[in-house]
């Protein structure tokens, strides 16, 4: 997992290259030709890659995108600048056909995620509301740490607010979608050491760690066999973990390095020991 930028902090030059890039994703193009924005910016092959995961991440209502690593072909002149360059190897987890009916089926969930918390109207109980809504509607995907394919869909906002299945970076991407409906921001943390992300969310001046992933665990056996977890029709907030909601920087302990990109560091601990209610 390797982040570049923060998306408010776009550059002009790179916010015209993002808005191209969705345009053609939207459009399933298979292959976009990015030439101009390497010859008249003069970026480097690498920044259009690392542009591109952020793509992804700063759009995850394009949720019918692959995470998977893309790459570009390009051609040289005989004085060695681009001739073309191309972003190919683009892939899609369902084909455009399916791309309604799925849309509809997504647009469904997202409306029941916001009802439930569009009752509340302060930021930490919208954000406590939407926490709870993930954990208790989806579950780790354990099967995908072994299957790619699988591995890819659950990488998604639609993995986990229609599948009801999904892995850490789906569970970030999701929540953060929810929180910028009501206007919260949030932005993403990743640790190389965990292999693990989760979310960075701004409640009045702080900052806050919110790991909805790890407040939903996954139990098994004395034989290390997956107990299957069955979720009532309503959400009890009581019997939902909040160990890693709303966290400062001292709390979260069981977390090792990681980056947060140059924002302010998460230093008020006001809900660190609050009972979540």
């Amino acid at each position: 997992m390797s982040r570049c930028m923060i998306a408010s902090h776009f550059t002009p030059e790179e916010r015209a290259f993002e808005q191209n890039t969705v345009a053609h994703l939207k459009a399933f193009s298979k292959v976009i030709d990015v030439t101009r924005f390497i010859t008249v910016n003069h970026w480097e092959i690498d920044r259009i890659l690392d542009l591109y995961e952020e793509i992804l991440w700063n759009n995850p209502d394009i949720f019918f995108v692959s995470k998977r690593k893309i790459s570009i072909r390009f051609t040289r002149k005989p004085d060695g600048s681009i001739r073309y360059a191309r972003l190919c190897n683009i892939l899609y987890v369902f084909p455009q056909e399916e791309y309604q009916q799925n849309k509809i089926r997504f647009d469904a969930e997202v409306k029941k995620a916001i009802a439930y918390a569009r009752k509340e109207t302060a930021p930490e109980k919208i954000a406590q509301r939407l926490h709870d809504y993930i954990v208790w509607t989806c579950e780790y995907d354990t099967a995908a740490l072994k299957d790619k394919k699988r591995s890819l869909q659950a990488r998604s906002v639609y993995s986990v607010l229609v599948r009801h299945q999904a892995v850490c970076e789906g569970y970030t991407m999701a929540y953060r979608y929810l929180l910028e409906k009501f206007g919260i921001p949030c932005e993403e943390v990743v640790s190389k050491d965990l292999q693990h992300c989760w979310n960075y969310v701004k409640i009045g001046n702080h900052w806050y760690h919110v790991d909805v992933t790890f407040d939903d665990p996954v139990f098994v056996d004395e034989n290390g066999r997956r107990l299957i977890q069955t979720a009532g029709p309503t959400i009890d907030p009581r019997i939902i973990s909040h160990k890693f909601f709303l966290c400062s920087d001292a709390a979260l302990r069981d977390h090792q390095s990681w980056t947060t990109k140059g924002l302010p560091r998460a230093t008020d601990r006001t809900f660190d020991n609050r009972v979540w209610l």
